[in-house]
């Protein structure tokens, strides 16, 4: 068997159309513990406090390699940049 390191480089941008859609939930005490990712055994009731979407347009731009290790595998990796154009929310405080 012989193995043929063949690299084909790559390089892709695209357009894209996203939608963006945010939603803030407060499970009050007894709830899980985002600092700690623990979750207990307790009954909690989840209310959401906030809630937005957004769609528009954006761009995603990336590169890659495709190495052709034997005749009936090749091994493909890429790295991808993916931007979509969303407006920035504020609470009610400004922030």
């Amino acid at each position: 068997m012989s193995v043929n390191f063949r690299v084909i480089p790559l390089l892709k941008l695209q357009a894209e159309y996203g939608y963006n859609r945010l939603a803030s939930t407060d499970f009050g005490p007894g709830g899980p513990d985002p600092g700690l990712f623990i979750c207990y055994p307790t009954p909690v009731e989840d209310q959401t406090i906030g809630e937005r979407s957004h769609a528009d347009f954006g761009f995603n731009v990336g590169g890659g390699v495709s190495f052709t290790v034997t005749d009936t595998a090749r091994f493909y990796a890429e790295v991808r940049y993916i931007h979509t154009n969303t407006p920035t929310f504020n609470d009610s405080t400004g922030h």
